[in-house]
């Protein structure tokens, strides 16, 4: 059986290189063997709403943040 990413996810559409949002997850055929979702994503001001398969992308990690041990919720900006 397959596992699903979420409702909610942020992915990035390989090919493209766009980021998205994971809106709906359709599952069909035997122990759920295929899986299409639903991604919501902007190019050049237009939303747009497209069924992908799996393959076509990938759970985004956002590492833009530098490594280190700093509490970024509380730290305060000195101007």
């Amino acid at each position: 059986m397959n596992v699903a990413i979420p409702n909610g996810t942020k992915v990035n559409i390989i090919e493209a290189n766009i980021k998205g949002i994971v809106i709906g997850v359709c599952m069909s055929g035997v122990e759920s063997q295929y899986i299409e979702y639903k991604v919501r994503f902007w190019v050049g001001g237009d939303r747009k709403t497209e069924w992908v398969l799996p393959d076509e992308i990938e759970v985004f990690v956002d590492n833009s943040r530098p490594a280190g041990m700093v509490n970024y919720e509380t730290e305060i900006i000195k101007c």
